[in-house]
């Protein structure tokens, strides 16, 4: 008797367990940000956590700016320098949506190099996103921001 009751238990349990996996892969799942463009279209599909799903055009998009961000060199960043977050970030016409970081790059600075010097492989990513769009594209390199959206 003692057993079937720990098996029911267990059981239950288990099952309790998988249950909030499942609600928390959900939740996720909910508040993930998304975009993808229709090149030929000349449209976007947005999926966002504030504004919902939305359609639009690219002539409602402004810019995209290449930003960085310096910080502490944690992780796989570590070295006797410094590291950097350079971000794509693109922006709609009188912020009429909130901005959305399309991709992120870490890299690693060594003492003393300006802050932009490791940022040639996103420049080459956001010269593509920019001409593919039809934005204006905006180096912001030179100063950390944080924070962009």
């Amino acid at each position: 008797m003692g057993l079937v009751l720990v098996g029911i238990l267990t059981g239950f349990y288990w099952t309790f367990v998988g249950l909030m996996i499942l609600i928390a892969a959900i939740w996720a799942a909910l508040s993930l940000n998304w975009i993808a463009f229709d090149v030929r279209e000349q449209t976007y599909a947005r999926r966002d956590s504030v504004v919902g799903h939305m359609k639009g055009s690219f002539q409602e998009l402004e810019a995209l700016f290449v930003l960085a961000e310096t910080g502490l060199s944690v992780g796989r960043t570590v070295s006797l320098g410094r590291s950097v977050i350079y971000r794509l970030v693109l922006q709609w016409h009188g912020m009429s949506l909130p901005s959305i970081i399309l991709e992120q790059d870490y890299r690693s600075l060594s003492l003393g190099a300006p802050l932009g010097s490791a940022a040639g492989h996103t420049l080459q990513t956001a010269e593509r996103y920019a001409k593919s769009l039809g934005v204006p594209l905006v180096n912001h390199t030179h100063v950390s921001v944080s924070n962009p959206v």
